[in-house]
């Protein structure tokens, strides 16, 4: 199936599970204190004012015109979301 890829009993796009991918593998989580308000990336809960783990992922440009600096992208989770995610194992339709 061209273009399509299974990841635990879902069907999903193959472009949208290698974003995710490639974020939970190299994601470095800390547990910080949120001052503006952001979105869950489980639940889709707005997080405001209270200690979030906050997921940072940064892919290295290659030098070139087209990519000179790097790319970061942030995830946000509870504390109680972020532990049940840990236990249960990895994003991919396991929570």
């Amino acid at each position: 199936m061209m273009g399509a890829g299974y990841h635990g009993k879902v069907l999903l796009a193959n472009d949208r599970w290698d974003d995710v991918d490639a974020f939970y593998t190299i994601a470095h989580w800390r547990l910080r204190f949120l001052w503006r308000p952001k979105r869950s990336a489980i639940t889709g809960r707005w997080l405001w004012l209270c200690r979030v783990y906050e997921g940072t992922a940064m892919w290295t440009g290659l030098g070139s015109e087209l990519t000179p600096d790097a790319i970061v992208k942030f995830r946000y989770h509870e504390p109680t979301e972020h532990i049940i995610w840990q236990l249960k194992g990895n994003y991919n339709g396991n929570i």
